[in-house]
């Protein structure tokens, strides 16, 4: 391939990658907002989980984080707070304190990273972190905001380390409480902090390979799928045996057990393994790291029922909830073939003597146990919808004000440029605000009543005097021009100036040209007559005109005459008289 051909690729893939980075920046990052995140009081791990990884990876519409990296923190913060029983105030899952949440909103005018931070969640959240008040973070969404804009503005990162993040926690976090005086108390609290991040799976600080398991006794783990064992550094697997005393496998089925005559003392068998005495764990159980123990295995964790689970030792068991029945294989749950309206009373007394009665979706059972009631979610989820929600028969659904549409989470409302759309009536300029739009007028245009087409202003009746005399004011199409009268020229500045006709080829007069403000005129010298064109001189024979002007002869000559005398006389001085 020569030289030519490999810049002609190459230069393809460069243009191809520009156009597709373009496009994607081109394009809002809208996330999906779970409906959990906006129900009040609402916790549990998975809540925390799903409130901390949408703002992890919200960006804005460069495809720039919103927030900094937060190694974790967010999530912790909420674990901890949990564990300690103290997410049932107004500050939520976070436990916001309330003056941290008062500058969050301060001075956002003043402050450009606030005021940005707050631009940024609009756009991307649906949220007006202006209106929210301190009540709304019993939501965790609001919550968890919230926090991410308090180490936002606290901050210019945060720490990774454990022991770190919960001086974080204590010293700026919770800044509004007042630090610790006693270093016993401290060291206390810090414990704390650090006790349930390290014993939560949901922390993120075990990196487990395969699974992170919860013990009953509250501690986190790694463990291996079957058939891997846990090495020596408590998080990684590897396939087949270990010989090393730190790392356990959970024994093959087909191995047979045999006694162990080295005392070995296992919590439920000993069988062999390549020769090796290992102690192995009944189906349900696994191998704990000290290579003896058996730990139970928490099943639930993975889902296995199709919709209640509950863990046992050494196994599990599945269940469903009212209105659907648990199948053969004791695991997929079905809808109950029995399930009334709302008004068949037939089928409710039908389904209450038998105990196997349900509701439509978007009712619920009454308190009298018989009749299915409609259940209004707008009411009952106040703020799920961030503009308007409709109760609907079966459930509800989130709708825009005008001006608005509906994003693809089905829950926030971004605005519609109607001028980028070409949606607008404008005659002339359009902009774009929220919720709607507005026309303007280009210059020498004025809006008319219809607020959206635009008229020509008549400047010389508006403005009387806008052209300086003499000068004359002649209205144009958006716009005006002053013209100047006839023998005026115009200078600049619309002002016009006697133009000297003179100073043109003598104005064409045939001898004397005289100027003067808005014309001129021509004249003659002595002896000269101007003519019917007003231009031309002709001389005046003054010989024939006046007869007594000599006493004996006279010759015309031009402009003038002379007198002439007969031989033998001479002329007197006067020039008329002959001696």
């Amino acid at each position: 391939m020569n030289v030519q051909v490999k810049c002609a690729l190459m230069c393809a893939v460069y243009m191809i990658c520009v156009f597709k980075s373009c496009e994607a920046r081109s394009k809002r990052i809208r996330p999906v907002i779970h409906k959990s995140l906006l129900v009040v009081d609402e916790q549990g791990t998975e809540v925390i989980t799903d409130a901390s990884e949408l703002t992890e990876n919200a960006m804005t519409k460069s495809r720039k984080r919103i927030f900094m990296d937060d190694h974790h923190f967010v999530k912790r913060v909420a674990l901890v707070e949990s564990s300690l029983n103290k997410t049932s105030k107004e500050g939520g899952l976070w436990n916001v304190d309330e003056c941290a949440f008062k500058s969050t909103q301060n001075k956002r005018r003043e402050n450009k990273q606030l005021a940005t931070l707050h631009k940024n969640i609009r756009r991307t959240f649906g949220v007006t972190w202006s209106k929210i008040k301190y009540r709304d973070l019993r939501r965790p969404l609001y919550s968890v905001l919230a926090a991410r804009i308090i180490l936002e503005m606290a901050v210019p990162s945060i720490p990774r380390g454990l022991r770190n993040q919960a001086r974080l926690w204590l010293e700026t976090y919770h800044e509004c409480e007042g630090k610790h005086s006693h270093p016993q108390v401290w060291e206390d609290t810090k414990g704390k902090f650090i006790r349930v991040v390290k014993n939560s799976c949901a922390s993120s600080f075990l990196k487990c390979e395969h699974v992170c398991r919860e013990s009953s006794k509250g501690r986190a783990k790694c463990e291996c799928q079957y058939g891997y064992t846990l090495q020596s550094d408590g998080v990684s697997c590897s396939d087949g045996a270990s010989r090393s005393p730190s790392g356990t496998k959970a024994p093959s089925p087909e191995l047979a057990e045999t006694g162990c005559g080295n005392g070995l003392k296992c919590d439920h068998k000993c069988i062999e393994v390549d020769g090796v005495p290992q102690c192995a764990c009944q189906d349900g159980y696994q191998l704990h790291m000290n290579g003896f123990t058996c730990d139970d295995i928490d099943e639930c964790r993975h889902s296995p029922c199709s919709q209640l689970c509950k863990n046992t030792p050494g196994s599990f068991s599945c269940s469903c909830r009212a209105g659907f029945k648990i199948q053969s294989d004791k695991v997929t749950c079905e809808e109950e073939k029995t399930k009334c309206s709302i008004n068949d009373i037939a089928c409710i007394q039908r389904c209450t003597e038998f105990g196997n009665c349900s509701c439509p979706p978007g009712t619920a059972m009454g308190p009298d146990g018989q009749t299915c009631i409609e259940v209004n979610e707008c009411s009952l989820f106040k703020g799920v919808c961030h503009q308007n929600c409709i109760n609907t028969p079966r459930g509800y659904r989130c709708t825009c004000s005008k001006g608005y549409e509906l994003n693809v989470n089905g829950i926030s409302c971004s605005d519609i440029d109607e001028c980028a759309r070409g949606i607008h009536s404008c005659h002339h300029n359009c902009r774009n605000v929220p919720g709607s739009y507005f026309c303007s007028c280009s210059k020498g245009f004025q809006l008319s009543d219809d607020l959206k087409s635009c008229v020509d202003i008549n400047e010389c009746a508006l403005y009387p005097g806008i052209c300086p005399l003499p000068s004359r004011c002649r209205n144009t199409i958006g716009g005006h021009t002053c013209d100047c009268p006839k023998g005026f020229v115009n200078h600049r500045h619309k002002i016009c100036i006697d133009e000297d006709e003179c100073a043109n080829s003598n104005g064409g007069c045939d001898q004397v040209c005289q100027n003067y403000p808005g014309s001129y005129r021509c004249s003659c010298k002595y002896g000269f007559m101007l003519q019917s064109d007003r231009k031309s001189c002709k001389d005046i024979d003054e010989c024939s005109r006046y007869s007594f002007l000599c006493q004996h002869k006279c010759v015309n000559t031009p402009g003038s005459y002379k007198c002439t005398c007969p031989s033998g006389l001479r002329q007197h001085l006067n020039g008329f008289m002959c001696l």
